[in-house]
């Protein structure tokens, strides 16, 4: 079938190449567990690959039974993804399942559950499938710092009672981004927007007259840290060897890298024509 969405990442290696995880679906749940290896930095940068792959991104945060400020979490974790669901799961007691089955495990739609290994992927698969004879097999995360074992060796798909169907993937030890520049805006949509009333169609956002982001930095209208995540993942995407990639509002040449070092001269800069 022709890819309508997919999810991709650089394979691992000294090579630039692409490793499709999944295709064609329309939830992609990332999946972090409320224990010793949560890491708000790694979300984000799971959300930036996902709206890239052009389905719908939901945030999953499992194992609240081991956690004692689930909630304050959730608002956390939404602050850094605006516009983005945020569930709250436990397959221990069942917390948020049932929305995730009367919300998104539809018939006819698919799901992928996506995230580090030990975060409980294959138990929330399982609890959406109901086949006691033949669940994806689990494993205990380990106890210094509730990392998962890598039980999940390869992707599966499986079918839920509701005509769901649902992907299970491996633990990623790491997520490279590919060519993710449009879910780079997406997941950061307020710098997108001050973006686009800088003076400088080309703007680095360091100091440059008529900058929107430094003003709104200066103001406290844009928090550093986000401003700081998006910096470092632009400069990473620019670093990349050169490959095809989609234009969008940041997404300008020459690299933020190169801007942000000085290396542009200020005269080649382009004016907006409003």
């Amino acid at each position: 079938m022709p890819r309508r969405t997919k999810f991709s990442r650089r394979a691992s290696g000294s090579e630039e190449i692409e490793q499709i995880v999944a295709a064609n679906l329309d939830t992609v749940f990332l999946v972090s567990g409320l224990d010793r290896n949560f890491n708000p930095k790694r979300i984000q940068r799971f959300l930036v690959a996902a709206h890239d792959s052009g389905a719908t991104p939901v945030i999953v945060l499992n194992k609240s039974d081991l956690c004692d400020d689930a909630e304050e979490v959730r608002q956390e974790v939404e602050a850094l993804a605006p516009g983005v669901a945020v569930l709250i799961t436990s397959t221990a007691t069942r917390k948020g399942l049932k929305a995730l089955t009367s919300t998104y495990a539809l018939a006819g739609k698919t799901l992928a559950f996506i995230g580090s290994s030990g975060v409980g992927k294959s138990s929330l698969i399982n609890a959406l499938v109901r086949d006691p004879e033949a669940p994806l097999p689990t494993a205990e995360v380990r106890e210094k710092d509730s990392k998962g074992r890598h039980t999940t060796t390869r992707r599966e798909l499986v079918q839920t009672p509701s005509g769901a169907l649902v992907i299970d993937t491996p633990g990623m030890r790491e997520l490279q981004l590919w060519g993710a520049d449009g879910g780079l805006e997406e997941a950061f949509p307020e710098i997108r927007e001050l973006a686009l009333r800088c003076r400088f169609t080309d703007c680095g956002h360091t100091n440059e007259p008529g900058c929107a982001v430094s003003v709104a930095l200066a103001s406290g209208e844009l928090q550093r840290a986000r401003f700081e995540a998006f910096g470092k993942l632009k400069a990473e995407q620019d670093a990349k060897v050169p490959r095809e990639r989609r234009p969008g509002a940041l997404a300008s040449k020459p690299s933020w890298k190169a801007k942000s070092e000085g290396k542009i001269p200020f005269r080649h800069r382009q004016w907006r024509e409003d």
